[in-house]
């Protein structure tokens, strides 16, 4: 019989654990338990421990985890374990033995979770009113996701939210600017950000929203798509942008006098555009973009993110073009990160890798690169260093 505890709690099962060595006598009644540490609920971002106790010594298992999207789609991950002599499984001790990812890994069930349908990629819509539920199950045997027993050993359900207690989301119709701002709790003041997705268009909330649980007041910028902005991006005003930076600056809680800001493909080469003309936009990080502006006039500070599988777009030339600009001109004000095998699309931590998907705007499947392992890694590295770049510069400038 399964015995259900409320959301987030371990389900256990009271089973016969059988490891398939010994004798029958060897085998045992005994109550398996999976458990989240230090908590079943926490944010998207922050990385849990995962505990298995109750199995056999030695025993072999796979453990499979499984979310359901805002769309209904079903993403999947999982890998093969054998007991520790005591009968528990610690996955930020024990390797995998192969599945979805090989060695120690305390996360690989998180970053590994794979959708079914081909071309999906995760986006969170609503970021304040749901957390999304990752099912983290243990079976007895190493099989397949189609040959899995009918019946986990145990089940437990980690809640992963997007805004932590106190944030605030407000929907921004200021003048011409559209977007999500999301307010940290506390008095402040903040540093101020803004944050960019790319030619899918629309707003983008999920990394503004995790931005904010870290202290960012962050302003996630609509440009095209999304209410009644254009419905493309042909004839784009660097000065609704400078709107959006003053919008930003003059919140009470932001730290001045300049701010941070953050995009991707499209979104990072408007982000580029922003630090080269406009004085106020002090920091910039630019993730999967191209260097098509004069980017020696720029006095702030650049972050490049280059995936060097990127299939998109050339980032490892763009890169390499825009630093060779900047050293021409004696400027020394810019850092660059590269991953080997990580695509283009490098979001926060612990997103599922999505190698292509749908793109709206062009109407066609489109190929973003990367490699599971090195890419997921790979967002697990950047997303600790965005903040630390974001917060030296944006702290430093407000003292001056």
């Amino acid at each position: 019989m399964l015995l259900f505890g409320g959301a987030g709690v371990a389900v256990s099962l009271l089973s016969r654990c059988w490891s398939g060595r010994g004798p029958l006598s060897h085998r045992a009644w005994m109550a398996v338990s999976v458990r989240v540490h230090p908590s079943p609920k926490c944010l998207f971002d922050e990385p849990v421990q995962v505990r298995v106790s109750g199995l056999s010594p030695l025993q072999q298992v796979t453990m499979k985890a499984s979310l359901t999207d805002e769309k209904g789609q079903a993403f999947r991950s999982f890998a093969f374990y054998r007991a520790d002599g005591q009968g528990e499984l610690d996955l930020s001790q024990s390797p995998s033995l192969g599945g979805h990812y090989t060695g120690t890994e305390p996360m690989g069930l998180f970053w590994s979770l794979t959708s079914g349908t081909p071309f999906t990629r995760l986006v969170k819509k609503d970021v304040a009113s749901s957390p999304l539920y990752v099912n983290i199950e243990v079976f007895d045997g190493h099989g397949t996701l189609g040959r899995l027993p009918e019946q986990p050993l145990a089940a437990s359900i980690n809640e992963r939210w997007f805004m932590k207690e106190g944030v605030r989301r407000i929907p921004v119709r200021e003048g011409r600017v559209r977007g999500t701002l999301f307010v940290p709790p506390g008095d402040g003041p903040f540093p101020g950000v803004i944050d960019m997705y790319g030619s899918v268009g629309g707003v983008v909330e999920h990394r503004a929203s995790l931005l904010a649980n870290h202290g960012f007041l962050t302003l996630t910028l609509g440009y095209f798509g999304y209410d009644d902005l254009p419905m493309d991006f042909t004839n784009l005003d660097l000065e609704y942008f400078e709107e959006a930076v003053n919008v930003l600056r003059q919140h009470p809680k932001v730290k001045g006098p300049g701010v941070g800001a953050i995009g991707i493909s499209k979104g990072a080469d408007l982000v580029l555009s922003m630090i080269t003309f406009l004085p106020h936009v002090i920091a910039a990080i630019s993730i999967g973009g191209c260097n098509a502006n004069t980017l020696e006039k720029a006095e702030g500070h650049f972050l490049f993110v280059v995936g060097e599988d990127d299939k998109n777009w050339n980032t490892p030339l763009y890169v390499q073009q825009a630093v060779e600009k900047l050293k021409e001109n004696g400027r020394e004000n810019y850092e660059v990160i590269s991953y080997p095998e990580a695509g283009h699309l490098l979001e926060p931590a612990f997103f599922p890798f999505c190698y292509a998907s749908f793109h709206r705007l062009v109407g066609l499947h489109v190929i973003w690169g990367g490699q599971l392992k090195p890419h997921s890694l790979a967002q697990v590295d950047l997303w600790p260093k965005i903040q630390t770049f974001l917060r030296k510069h944006l702290e430093k400038q407000s003292k001056l």
